[in-house]
């Protein structure tokens, strides 16, 4: 027969082990779900139902880094995904606005392979794959809205747009599920701007995913009549192989992959959107008028032409590997090679737009 002492004594035990057992749970709970967690993120830019989205894995959503936010347009933040004993692997992804040249998306070292992207077809511009993505702001925001840098804020020339970009650090995203991410976030943006628009609350539609094929060297990229000119490429060192085309409503971009030892990759791009056509076409630097009022050009890589559709852009990229390529042997075939693949590009592409015949100065 238990004496009363042991009874107390097991009763003890028992509640010992039920707020131990309480402890545990409730840390598993804090560890790996969302509950008691902040319900906006980013200074009120992010939701977390739209984070619970877009980093699919199990765990807890918090902020490892921000600036900005709170009541004014420009932001930046980092948002991580994590669990304990559950053998989840974690997600992050930083998001941030960002000021940029009208062409950064075929003309940047950061954003290289154009062609990977899937274009949105429907309401402001933009663009996502499973690692990262942005989506421009509303041309009416031109000026309202920048970027956090220093501690500070920052605007953009006339020249420039402000976008809200996105970086998968660790692990892959769905690409709808990241535009729409990225579509709520702009949209938060131009609110504390005071440049929303109707643009901003259109569902972003994705355009068709990127495809890879075999390139045919007499029509590059798909385009009848693009091929590369002698000299661009080399039997051992780079030679037409691969190319990857994606296209939304208003841009096209195709990424040429070439074989050989130097595994270059040289991309083209084409855009009628004004957020990207206007900024070249006001340039007060790089872009030179062209003569007859045929549009603007700068060097061997990106032009815009008054076409009979309307204003178009065209650009050209060389990535590191190919460019030393050319430019190994004398600098003199790197000069006529690339005017020659943008001449030919320019004749081939501007063809489908109805645009004027154009001759690219040899510099």
């Amino acid at each position: 027969m238990i004496s009363m002492q042991g009874k107390r004594g097991l009763a003890l035990t028992a509640i010992a082990g039920a707020l131990a057992l309480a402890t545990v749970l409730g840390a598993f709970t804090w560890w790996n779900t969302n509950v008691f967690g902040d319900e906006e993120l980013c200074g009120g830019k992010l939701r977390q139902s739209e984070l619970d989205s877009v980093l699919d894995t199990r765990g807890r959503i918090s902020s490892t880094s921000a600036a900005g936010g709170d009541g004014i347009p420009e932001f930046r933040c980092s948002v991580q995904r994590t669990s304990r004993f559950m053998g989840a692997q974690p997600m992050e992804i930083s998001v941030n606005t960002a000021v940029h040249e009208p062409d950064f998306p075929f003309q940047s070292r950061v954003w290289r392979g154009p062609a990977a992207m899937t274009y949105f077809t429907a309401g402001v511009p933009g663009a996502v794959s499973e690692d990262r993505g942005w989506v421009a702001l509303p041309r009416t925001c031109q000026g309202k809205a920048g970027f956090i840098a220093v501690g500070s804020r920052r605007l953009p020339d006339a020249d420039e747009v402000t976008v809200v970009e996105a970086v998968m650090n660790r692990g892959k995203a769905d690409r709808a599920v990241l535009a729409q991410l990225l579509l709520q976030a702009a949209g938060r943006v131009a609110a504390d701007a005071g440049c929303a628009s109707n643009d901003m609350k259109a569902a972003a539609e994705l355009g068709k995913a990127p495809s890879t094929s075999t390139t045919d060297p007499r029509a590059v990229c798909g385009v009848a009549g693009f091929a590369l000119p002698s000299g661009a490429v080399d039997e051992s060192e780079a030679r037409v192989d691969r190319e990857t085309v994606a296209a939304g409503d208003q841009t096209w971009a195709c990424d040429l992959h070439l074989a050989g030892s130097a595994e270059g990759q040289i991309s083209f791009s084409t855009s009628s959107d004004a957020h990207i056509v206007e900024g070249p076409m006001n340039a007060a630097e790089g872009f030179e008028p062209l003569p007859e009022g045929k549009g603007r050009i700068d060097g061997y890589n990106r032009a815009v032409l008054n076409c009979r559709s309307g204003k178009v852009y065209f650009g050209m990229r060389q990535d590191d590997a190919y460019k030393s390529l050319l430019l190994q042997q004398d600098g003199e075939r790197y000069t006529k090679t690339s005017q020659a693949q943008f001449q030919s590009f320019l004749d081939s592409a501007g063809a489908r737009h109805g645009c004027p015949s154009v001759a690219v100065p040899l510099h």
